[in-house]
């Protein structure tokens, strides 16, 4: 049987193969991305080692963003089916309300048992994307010569992604209907993570060294900067309906806020999806070493 302390984890572009010895590292080439990887893992060449799986990137992504997505339109159909009257035509703080936020949805006794294991259980993929874009951010240090990427992009990308990450967490975790106002904290603590982690991705993409030469790039970066203005639109929106609906006692602002909920969680979606368009080329490799007969 295989040692799991011998298992290493490989990360490749799909049409690369080196028979270096140095360490990986990460280089910009026409396609998005070129891992130059050492001999060792690149099982072809190096018979003391054995390739177990190898999976391309694309399942990494689907790992990330498939189950919660999948979970909030299951909470939807839930929710219509079973919770109808707790949903739609309601009565709340000041008056009727037609439509429900996501909170309100998320937060119901079933709907809340499939929204946690549809989002939780993604957080840990999540966080290899973080860790994909910090070290991108480190390798423009190289590229770029300068040291403001090392220093200051990459932990603040760091900081940033894994701050959103957290904060998902809690307001996932801490219903709006139980603890309103720490719902409330939470919920402004990750979208501010998340514009600044979204603006740091915008900018890393935009000066990757093969940014010119990489259609793919271009329209990752194209997409990024479009949400990324979106976000940053709707998060404001979504306050001024929130202060006019419980400070004010506006009784459309409650399905406003609702509506604008749902464009701002498609928008930020729709961000964290363009990860697909970076990591289209990368595949990992799980490897271990042959025994010596």
């Amino acid at each position: 049987m295989t040692d799991p302390s011998s298992l290493q984890v490989l990360v490749e572009a799909s049409s690369t193969s080196s028979s270096s010895t140095a360490s990986p590292v990460l280089t910009p080439n026409s396609t998005g991305l070129q891992m130059n990887v050492p001999g060792p893992p690149d099982c072809q060449g190096d018979s003391n080692w054995r390739r177990i799986a190898s999976y391309s990137a694309w399942y990494l992504f689907v790992l990330c963003l498939a189950p919660p997505l999948i979970a909030l339109f299951a909470d939807f159909i839930i929710g219509f089916a079973v919770d109808y009257d707790q949903l739609l035509n309601y009565e709340w703080t000041c008056g009727k309300a037609y439509l429900p936020s996501v909170s309100r949805i998320v937060n119901l006794p079933k709907e809340r048992t499939v929204f946690h294991l549809g989002s939780l259980g993604s957080i840990t993929f999540r966080c290899f994307i973080v860790i994909y874009y910090y070290r991108l951010a480190r390798r423009l240090s190289i590229s770029r010569g300068s040291r403001i990427w090392r220093r200051f992009v990459a932990p603040a990308i760091l900081l940033s992604g894994l701050g959103e990450l957290v904060f998902q967490v809690a307001i996932t975790v801490v219903g709006e209907r139980e603890h309103g106002d720490f719902h409330m904290y939470f919920f402004i603590s990750f979208t501010l993570c998340a514009v600044a982690y979204f603006l740091l991705i915008t900018i890393v993409t935009r000066y990757r060294p093969n940014y010119g030469d990489s259609a793919l790039l271009q329209a990752s970066f194209r997409l990024k900067l479009l949400l990324l203005v979106m976000t940053v639109l709707l998060i404001p929106t979504i306050g001024t309906f929130f202060v006019l609906y419980w400070g004010y006692c506006v009784t459309f602002a409650y399905n406003a806020f609702a509506l604008s909920e749902y464009v701002t969680i498609l928008a930020i979606f729709g961000f964290h999806s363009t990860a697909m368009l970076d990591l289209k080329h990368l595949h990992f490799a799980f490897i271990v070493p042959k025994r010596n007969n």
